[in-house]
């Protein structure tokens, strides 16, 4: 059995320094950091964020809600980790943030239709009952398959009034 190392990435590691710690991390290309945000949970796309945004450990932790112990947690992972020290030394391009807008896209997506698919029974809210309508509207919108009414338009009550004065019908069936 050979107890020689074995580097799964052979491309040179990036250091950075952080606080007073050395951290080393492969960079990533573009391509890898969009790829990467696609397997990345909510939280972590969140904490990518204020890491390109030049905010550190200590205070993603706290502007998420997260423990510090989670945050160690997630910078085990290599891939999480590796995008992490990128996106904080160099930020996110547009494709990784279009990126990112579709990862969001489909979690709405799925918000969507988890409230278009709430129990109605007779107890239901008019209220909630519109939300999970509305809900409704806006997936089968998505999916193409609803394109919703024209917008009202303005109705001048000065002409409204001229035309009723200027109508035959009889005043009584008015």
């Amino acid at each position: 059995m050979s107890t020689d190392i074995v580097r799964t990435d052979e491309r040179p590691l990036s250091t950075v320094m952080m606080g007073n710690q050395v951290a080393h991390y492969h960079e990533l290309t573009e391509a890898e950091v969009s790829n990467a945000v696609r397997k990345l949970t909510r939280t972590e796309i969140a904490i990518l964020n204020l890491a390109a945004g030049g905010m550190g450990g200590s205070a993603i932790c706290a502007k998420v809600g997260i423990k510090r112990s989670t945050f160690s947690r997630y910078m085990k992972k290599t891939l999480f980790h590796d995008c992490y020290y990128t996106v904080q030394a160099s930020g996110f391009t547009s494709d990784n943030i279009r990126e990112m807008a579709h990862a969001k896209a489909a979690n709405l997506v799925e918000h969507l239709n988890d409230i278009a698919t709430l129990p109605i029974d007779e107890d239901t809210k008019p209220a909630q009952l519109a939300v999970s309508v509305n809900a409704t509207k806006e997936l089968l919108t998505l999916g193409g398959l609803y394109k919703g009414v024209a917008p009202d338009t303005t109705v001048n009550i000065g002409q409204m009034l001229v035309n009723l004065s200027t109508d035959d019908t009889p005043q009584w069936k008015r």
